[in-house]
Formats: structure tokens, sequence, C-alpha cells
């Protein structure tokens, strides 16, 4: 439920209708967050991560630039890739940290 506000909450933004899937699962890993760490504080610092990120890329001349096509019009290219990488990098180090917390609590607990 949580998840389906905070993507209501972002319909406002002119780029949202074309992510709103994207949206939607950035809301349930910072649910995910927040659920194993029992704070909000680590969700934030992610979401202000990921705001910084983004609006660094499209401030800068790469996003005034942006001349990427779709994969079916370039094939499978560099970009897709280093993008690739970079998600499956981010999923990997998400998972890792959700364990480390996880033990982490579990021998608190214990």
């Amino acid at each position: 439920i949580v998840s389906i506000v905070f993507v209501i909450v972002h319909l406002h933004q002119a780029w949202s209708g074309i992510i709103l899937v994207h949206i939607f699962f950035v809301s349930v890993l910072f649910g995910t967050i927040a659920y194993f760490t029992q704070s909000l504080i680590p969700g934030i610092i992610a979401h202000f991560i990921m705001d910084f990120c983004n609006f660094s890329f499209w401030w800068s001349t790469l996003g005034i630039q942006f001349d990427r096509r779709p994969i079916a019009e370039t094939g499978l290219d560099t970009h897709l890739f280093i993008w690739a990488f970079v998600l499956m990098g981010s999923i990997g180090l998400f998972a890792l940290v959700m364990f480390r917390v996880r033990m982490t609590n579990r021998e608190i607990l214990s």
C-alpha cells in the first residue's frame, strides 16, 4: 500500500508516466530496507543518493545531450551492458547489506 502511495505522490512529475513500474519497485526496495533495519533513516539515505545521482545526471551535459536509441534499433550495445552491470551490482550489494543487517539483528536479539 505504501508503494502505491509512493507512486501516486510521484505522478505529478513529467517523467513519471514512463517509469511507474520502476518507481513502484524502488519503493518496495525502500520498504524492504526499512523493514530489515527497523528504521526509516537508511531508506531516506538511499532515496537521497538515488535523487542525487539522477539529478546530477540530468543537470549535467549528459542529460542535455541524451541521444540514446531504443535497444530495438541499436541491438546489444555497450550502454546496455554497462547499465545491466550496474543494476546487477546494485541488486547484489542490496542483498549483501540486507543479509548483514539481518545477521546483526539476530545477534542483538540473542
